[in-house]
């Protein structure tokens, strides 16, 4: 305990300020102290682990053309197999390697590393960077954060969001695979306008410990890589059950391994449900390239039937209230709310943020509109979108008892080009988005160019069923011209 009469004038004026409670001088005091000693009868904790501390230097512009790195450092492996080069996402904690989340504001430095990025360095792997992405991870686009990244394989086209800079490591050959974050097809969308394997689990089946949340409960950390083999090998490294994950009980005993590919599922087993709405509204390029990838699933004997799923095309508005109204929650608690991951540099962030009012454009109007929305619907808009979730989720959950994967384009259209992006538009998130509300994996694999861009099919499978999702997958891979 403390003398002072009032121990923590500033942060007692926020919180009655936010609460609408009145105070005055010492009236509190005791009680914030009973907290902080409750707190201090907990052993320390923090995501990740602490070993392996980086020095990181800032990218030189020179040294990287495409904009994919944010700082550079040399994270040293332990003695796992991985025996790869990867990059990780700006808004997972790497131990001493300054962040902002792409965010003008003064980085945090995170004293522990993020969950999946330790066991990375358990099992092998060479952690050599942090990469650019969309402000706190809020965008489709790749264009809202401090750096530009450029599309390694469609220049004058925006990259895609938010881990844009994880993608374009990976297109451009710095990195043969690197972590993301998938929140409405952050991981998905990227790997489709670059041209690479982008791979969002299970929900829960890679532990959020460390990461920086945008919307807690559709976060999920994913890989984006060169192959498909590749990326099975890197989220084999990092899955793991999410102890902290209240929505991740169906994977309380974990995913299984999916490193032997030689057990994935054959082709001539596989009964692929081509989602009707998803395949229809693509422009003329997408559903081409898209339909030869379908084509290859067939050639390789799978059984291919056209399916419909009510209420897909309302997958998308749902998500992006539920994002908003998170975070809202997010931004006036400074990051602590119910199924956060991030931990103190997480709240320092969204402090700093809240504090120098440095919001940028793209973040500012969501937070105001979705708050604004909340406050004029008393709620109803966020719980529309809940309900919504829960049906979407009955939608894909009924589907795939009479498949085993569903297709669909990963996004309706290639990459705009810089000057068309609109990072409000839903167009991109319409067919990802389902996905994160669900919980189920899926895969993003290259099917071929349409318009001067890559294209991305998109194969999902049931929760677990990750093998099922890289197997169709890689049949699309083998037999692509992307």
């Amino acid at each position: 305990m403390t003398d002072d009469p009032d121990p923590h004038p500033d942060a007692l004026a926020v919180v009655a300020d936010r609460l609408g409670i009145a105070t005055g001088p010492g009236a509190h005091a005791a009680a914030v102290e009973r907290v902080l000693a409750l707190t201090d009868s907990l052993p320390p904790h923090g995501p990740g682990s602490g070993s392996g501390v980086a020095a990181a230097t800032d990218v030189r512009e020179a040294d990287d053309p495409h904009g994919a790195f944010r700082h550079e450092f040399d994270l040293p492996p332990g003695d796992g197999p991985l025996d790869l080069r990867l990059a990780v996402k700006a808004n997972l904690a790497v131990a001493g390697v300054p962040t902002d989340c792409g965010a003008s504001v003064e980085p945090v430095v995170p004293d522990r590393s993020a969950a999946a990025v330790e066991r990375l360095r358990v099992e092998g792997a060479r952690v050599v960077a942090t990469t650019t992405m969309d402000e706190l991870a809020y965008g489709a686009s790749g264009t809202t954060g401090r750096r530009r990244v450029e599309n390694p394989r469609a220049p004058e086209r925006v990259p895609g969001g938010s881990s844009a800079g994880s993608a374009a490591a990976v297109a451009a050959g710095r990195v043969p695979a690197a972590l993301g974050s998938d929140t409405a097809g952050s991981v998905r969308i990227p790997a489709a306008y670059c041209g690479v394997v982008g791979l969002k689990p299970t929900r829960g089946a890679v532990p959020r410990d460390g990461l920086v949340d945008l919307a807690p409960t559709l976060d999920h950390v994913g890989v984006l890589a060169r192959s498909v083999e590749t990326a099975a090998r890197v989220f084999d490294a990092v899955r793991a059950p999410d102890a902290g994950d209240a929505l991740a009980a169906t994977t309380r005993r974990g995913v299984p391994d999916v490193t032997d590919s030689t057990t994935w599922p054959a082709a001539a087993d596989l009964r692929v449900g081509v989602v009707r709405p998803a395949t229809e509204d693509a422009t003329p390029g997408v559903r081409a390239a898209v339909d030869r990838g379908i084509e290859a699933l067939s050639s390789a004997g799978a059984t291919v039937e056209r399916v419909s799923l009510p209420g897909w095309d309302r997958a998308a508005p749902a998500t992006a209230l539920l994002i908003g109204a998170e975070l809202t929650a997010l931004a006036a608690t400074d990051g602590v709310v119910p199924g956060a991951a991030g931990g103190p540099p997480a709240v320092r962030l969204y402090r700093r943020l809240r504090e120098r009012r440095a919001h940028g454009d793209t973040l500012r109007q969501g937070l105001l509109a979705h708050g604004g929305a909340t406050a004029v619907t008393d709620g109803d808009s966020y719980a529309r979108a809940t309900a919504e979730r829960a049906a979407v989720t009955r939608t894909v959950e009924d589907s795939l008892d009479g498949a085993d994967v569903l297709v669909t384009p990963t996004t309706p259209a290639v990459a705009p080009h810089r000057e068309d992006a609109d990072p409000a538009s839903l167009d991109a998130i319409r067919h990802t988005a389902p996905l994160d509300c669900a919980g189920h994996p899926a895969v993003s694999v290259p099917c071929g160019r349409a318009d001067g861009a890559p294209v991305g099919l998109q194969v999902v499978a049931d929760r677990g069923a990750e093998a099922t999702a890289l197997a169709a997958a890689r049949v699309v891979e083998e037999r692509s011209d992307a």
